[in-house]
């Protein structure tokens, strides 16, 4: 009598899961040293050993990590075309739908960061159908996640929150504790933004626990910032401001956590303007707008910032 045998991927232990970090780790720093087309085709020639191997995983965090860390490194883009000639030229002959559905996730969070959310939006659809096409669930996880930010943009929070909580399911089956707990905080956002205090504040605190479970610095943080968005809500000034406080204190000099900075700072202006204090609520507003015009997803925080400086020097102040 033959035993039955599950029908899934075998999964390395020991020195070979030793190895899949090693690799993952080559695969981030080249992309961070060298060039990032080098570090795109390591993972587009790496991602069918890794996917025989059952190490569908470690592919996918490498990837991830490659296109953070590409801009990340190189700061917000500057030459747009030139960042897409490399990626493409990195899959030419390759052929693996994994590998085009790739590039075009990069293509879509490279025009997102460019600020033309519009052309985002259909390289982002293109590379989600591309995995939904192979069943790929972080790439429809991570197409999902970054796809809400253009519904967010384009003010369909209802449409937005649908697609995370699609990414958030994916992510789920794939017990990816920090990157469930960075699209949790994003609908916690939405859900505030909503005026859904109760749901959102349930969406911090599991966000929270994740990110402490995952060991993810930034999310922590985040949660942290969220917090003081929910205890404004609420009208708990004292606690915002110390939420927002804790979190600035937290954030680190790079131009990528700049706009979670301009969040903090535009919250501790929205406290100093609650209380009355106008010169404090001022110099906050001052520097959201001197933080969040670096960076091109923080943009917006410039002009409500500059809304409330017009405000406060109305004729009623």
């Amino acid at each position: 009598m033959q035993a039955e045998v599950e029908d899934r991927p075998f999964t390395w232990r020991g020195p070979a899961a030793a190895q899949a970090s090693r690799i993952a780790k080559d695969v981030a720093s080249s992309a961070v040293q060298e060039v990032p087309a080098l570090g795109l085709r390591l993972v587009s020639a790496l991602s069918g050993y890794w996917w025989l191997r059952g190490m569908r995983r470690e592919g996918a965090a490498a990837a991830r990590s490659l296109l953070a860390m590409w801009a990340v490194a190189a700061g917000p883009p500057t030459d747009h075309a030139e960042q897409i000639r490399q990626m493409r030229a990195s899959s030419i002959g390759d052929g693996r739908p994994w590998s085009r559905a790739l590039v075009e996730l990069g293509h879509g969070m490279l025009h997102l960061f460019e600020g033309t959310p519009g052309t985002a939006r259909r390289h982002l659809e293109a590379a989600l159908a591309g995995f939904e096409a192979i069943g790929e669930r972080w790439g429809m996880a991570t197409a999902r996640d970054t796809l809400s930010v253009t519904a967010e943009l384009a003010g369909d929070l209802p449409g937005a929150l649908d697609l995370l909580d699609g990414a958030l399911r994916l992510m789920r089956e794939l017990d990816s504790y920090g990157e469930s707990a960075d699209v949790l905080l994003r609908r916690a956002d939405i859900l505030l933004r909503m005026g859904r205090t109760g749901a959102a504040a349930e969406a911090y605190a599991e966000a929270e626990a994740l990110a402490a479970r995952a060991g993810t610095r930034a999310a922590r943080t985040q949660a942290r910032r969220g917090r003081g968005d929910l205890a404004a809500a609420r009208g708990h000034w004292d606690e915002a401001e110390a939420h927002y406080t804790a979190a600035l204190a937290e954030c680190t000099d790079h131009w990528y956590a700049q706009h979670l900075r301009a969040e903090c700072l535009f919250g501790m202006a929205r406290v100093a303007a609650a209380r009355d204090d106008r010169p404090l609520a001022r110099h906050h507003a001052a520097e959201t707008i001197t933080t969040a015009t670096g960076h091109p997803l923080a943009r917006y925080l410039a002009a409500e910032a500059a809304a409330l400086l017009h405000e406060l020097d109305g004729p009623d102040s």
